[in-house]
């Protein structure tokens, strides 16, 4: 059998073993630069879309699109770390895009902060308008009220949307109402909130969900991209301590 193996080489002719061998997939696991804590996608808490569907707020708008540029670079520097060879000289060259996308999104961080402020400010101007005469004789009245009397009725008036009640009771502090700053008493705010301000109470919740979200993601990015390039500038001779560390048996106490 050897011997007609020897004869078919010797003739150029393909064999089994040779097909085999020149179709086998060779080994290069060994030739890797090891990083294990190489992150190779985002995460896709941080994508746009985990905003959920527009819910027609600018808000809405100004977190996708801070999110969106902030995802898409992240992914695309992750993704030429995978095809490029020279990590040294790609670490040098995406640095200041680093940089640059991470001054953009700072700065839609700021824009969405700007904007729950805005509208935090309106929330309060429209608690604040009830100082006429019919709002002062409403606190008047709850306030004569016994405590039981008084929590059934700002509840049902409230809970009913009545916008006057809502003015008067919130237009000052509690005590003058004869309200305490109990879970009953912001429980009712929001609820008044909601009627006097609905735009501006729907701007502010998602603003700060994409402000939280933004904020985490901006994080992520830097720590990241941070680590990545250290890790890449490092050069073969790091890679080489990692590698011999990761096969060397550690000695026992």
């Amino acid at each position: 059998m050897f011997k007609e193996y020897l004869a078919e080489m010797a003739k150029g002719q393909e064999t089994p073993l040779t097909d085999a061998m020149r179709q086998r997939r060779p080994k290069t696991e060994h030739m890797r630069a090891i990083d294990s804590a190489f992150q190779r996608h985002v995460p896709a808490d941080f994508h746009p879309h985990s905003l959920g569907e527009s819910d027609g707020t600018q808000a809405f708008d100004k977190g996708t699109n801070v999110l969106t540029e902030l995802f898409d670079v992240h992914q695309k520097m992750l993704d030429a770390a995978v095809s490029i060879q020279n990590k040294a000289a790609l670490a040098d060259r995406i640095e200041p895009e680093v940089t640059r996308v991470a001054r953009k999104a700072k700065e839609g961080i700021d824009t969405l902060e700007r904007h729950i402020a805005h509208h935090d400010a309106e929330i309060k101007k429209e608690l604040s308008s009830g100082m006429g005469p019919l709002h002062q004789e409403i606190r008047q009245y709850v306030r004569g009220l016994e405590p039981a009397e008084r929590r059934a009725f700002l509840t049902k008036t409230i809970q009913g949307g009545e916008k006057t009640v809502v003015q008067a009771i919130f237009a000052v502090p509690s005590f003058l109402a004869g309200l305490e700053l109990d879970d009953t008493y912001f429980a009712l705010r929001e609820i008044g909130e909601e009627i006097l301000a609905p735009k501006s109470v729907k701007e502010k919740k998602t603003a700060i969900n994409a402000l939280n979200r933004a904020q985490r993601s901006l994080e992520n990015f830097e720590t990241t991209m941070r680590r990545n390039l250290g890790v890449w500038r490092s050069g073969d001779a790091a890679r080489l301590e990692q590698f011999m560390a990761s096969i060397t048996p550690k000695a026992t106490p």
